[in-house]
């Protein structure tokens, strides 16, 4: 399989650019897996002309599996679509909406979504939810900071039985007190 990719760097990930007008056959988790592997990619940034934006990017990590939104994925494909069209303001539409980014030059501005709790989904009953957050405390603030600051799941990729991280991506462990 031939597939046409350009390696973007950016604040420590490394993406494969495809531009889906320039591909024989659609991606799929399969195909991405392969690329990945072959090309050495933290993932694939699928861009297509779209009508409500300028493009739109559809991110895939290396296990196949896809993402909504990636700020550094975003600005890699603004200022990709800034070298191709000149415009210094662009529009880029993902799973998570439309994304506006503002490109001068090496400088890339994105303005992320808005985080959104609202919905049936982020409104659990007690029935649908029911535990209790007391291991450190009545309000347990401090694990609740702790999964702000650092990630409570995370994919690794591997191929050949090697980790597969990008240029200045490595894995850190942290060890978080149980209570006081």
């Amino acid at each position: 399989m031939s597939v046409p990719a350009e390696r973007w760097e950016g604040a420590g990930n490394v993406y494969l650019l495809i531009d889906a007008e320039h591909l024989s056959v659609p991606l799929d988790p399969d195909r991405v897996r392969t690329v990945c592997a072959i090309l050495k990619g933290d993932g694939v940034l699928e861009v297509r002309r779209d009508d409500g934006a300028d493009v739109s990017m559809r991110i895939w990590n290396p296990d196949g599996s896809q993402s909504e939104a990636c700020g550094n994925g975003t600005r890699m494909v603004a200022r990709w679509l800034a070298e191709q069209t000149g415009q210094e303001h662009v529009s880029i539409s993902t799973a998570a909406g439309v994304l506006e980014c503002e490109v001068d030059g090496d400088m890339v501005a994105a303005r992320m979504a808005q985080t959104r709790l609202d919905g049936p989904q982020y409104a659990p009953t007690a029935e649908d939810f029911p535990y209790v957050h007391t291991l450190e405390g009545s309000d347990d603030t401090t694990s609740h900071l702790r999964m702000a600051v650092t990630r409570t799941s995370e994919v690794v990729p591997i191929a050949a039985g090697r980790l597969t991280l990008g240029t200045w991506q490595g894995i850190f462990l942290f060890e978080h007190r149980r209570a006081a």
